[in-house]
């Protein structure tokens, strides 16, 4: 084969050390961002698609600042794909989409030309977790809380609490004690529990930034029923009894809403651990959400009210 074809072709080493073959795609985002804050959500989103969609878990994926340029930080997206396997395209695909979707749930835009004039305010280019706008906007995209009236959207907003949780962090831990619940803003985390009495916790699920979890101790006061551990440095929101009662005292037909959104929840988790057709368990579903209520009712103070605002509903998970 001529030289000259050679140098201009691209050359797949299938069997040397192994089919592993690392892949790296760039983007660049404002410098104005702290760097530490980027990393964290595009580490979150990485490691969120590592070991499904044909992007190999180990070697572990991981971002890293590439260099800097006029318009802004251009960070390195590196993973690894099993090249007697699949192509580059569709693991790039899905690595830019699981990075996109994360910027957008952090409020995280990417960068643009600083040539560009603007006449009218500059955009926002990030969220600020100490704004209450940002938090109200959070909360408009978590369905659990879609029942709310816009006023009461931000008195939550106003009242939840910032936290940081280092990579590795227990956030909750099965069977303890709890009053709140979380909304991740920045990071991932995986959900451990024990499937047979006496074996030892192991991973069930991620979860990634937009997720929540605690939801049933902050609504009944059970125990945790997971443990939740933090995978990547992490922000979340805690929403504890306190902060919700008010609300559920004043309109109590935002429990029946909540308790509606956990039972959906908790039938569609269910189902996909069993491998059950999608809307099977209905039933179950209809009598696991009046059980909930019931309990949320109690907890609250409100235990007569059980068939109040027969049509509050929260959308569909």
């Amino acid at each position: 084969m001529p030289n000259n074809k050679l140098g201009d072709a691209t050359i797949t080493n299938f069997t040397r050390p192994n089919g592993a073959s690392q892949k790296m795609t760039t983007l660049t985002l404002d410098a104005a961002v702290p760097p530490a804050r980027v990393l964290r959500v595009l580490n979150a989103a990485l490691k969120s698609i590592a070991g499904t969609h044909r992007c190999l878990e180990t070697p572990a994926p991981y971002a890293q600042i590439r260099g800097v340029n006029g318009v802004g930080v251009e960070y390195g997206l590196l993973y690894h794909i099993d090249s007697t396997k699949t192509t580059a395209g569709t693991p790039r695909h899905l690595v830019l989409e699981s990075v996109l979707d994360q910027l957008h749930l952090a409020g995280i835009a990417i960068a643009v030309p600083k040539q560009d004039v603007f006449h009218a305010e500059m955009p926002q280019r990030q969220f600020d977790a100490r704004a209450l706008e940002d938090r109200d906007t959070l909360l408009k995209r978590i369905e659990l809380f879609a029942a709310l009236l816009p006023e009461e959207r931000r008195t939550l907003a106003g009242s939840m609490q910032e936290r940081f949780y280092p990579a590795s962090t227990a956030i909750i831990r099965f069977a303890e004690p709890g009053e709140s619940m979380f909304v991740l803003f920045e990071g991932a985390v995986e959900v451990h529990v024990s499937l047979a009495e006496g074996q030892a916790e192991s991973r069930v699920a991620r979860l990634r930034a937009g997720s929540f979890f605690g939801e049933m101790s902050m609504m009944t006061g059970a125990p945790r029923s997971a443990t939740i551990i933090a995978t990547t440095d992490c922000v979340a929101y805690e929403i504890s009894k306190e902060d919700i009662a008010p609300l559920i005292q004043n309109r109590p037909d935002i429990a029946r809403a909540l308790a509606e959104v956990v039972a959906q929840r908790r039938a569609a988790d269910a189902a996909a651990r069993a491998g059950a057709a999608k809307g099977s368990g209905e039933e179950d579903q209809k009598s696991f959400m009046q059980q909930t209520l019931g309990r949320v009712l109690k907890f609250f103070g409100l235990a007569g009210a059980g068939r109040h605002g027969e049509g509050a509903r929260a959308t569909a998970r």
